[in-house]
């Protein structure tokens, strides 16, 4: 039994390492961020609007450490997101689609 508040369950998103230095002051969160976009059976269905924890591997040994959260703000969450993004590579578009997360806390963030 596990004593004190029990923290909700949040979708995980995990992060390329090294985390971009502007995440550490707040700035958003950008699809290409994002690791496993080559396989997204791997990402959870995240909804727009919805919190997910932020995770990256700190080490390079797999493991992966907490390190915030964010909310979702890409219209339609990360599917449409990701959609939007195959689409425009398979066209050969370089469009930003904009930001995908709003950073809401950061770990030893600066």
């Amino acid at each position: 039994m596990l004593a004190g508040p029990v923290p909700p369950f949040l979708p995980v998103l995990q992060l390329h390492h090294p985390l971009p230095p502007p995440l550490f002051t707040g700035a958003p969160l950008f699809l290409p961020a994002v690791r496993h976009m080559a396989t997204p059976h791997l990402l959870p269905d995240v909804a727009e609007g919805e919190i997910v924890a932020l995770v990256t591997d700190t080490q390079g040994d797999g493991k992966v450490s907490y390190v915030g959260v964010a909310r979702v703000v890409a219209k339609g969450g990360l599917r449409e997101a990701l959609e939007r993004l195959l689409k425009h590579r398979a066209e050969g578009v370089d469009r930003d689609e904009g930001k995908f997360a709003d950073i809401l806390c950061i770990i030893d963030d600066q």
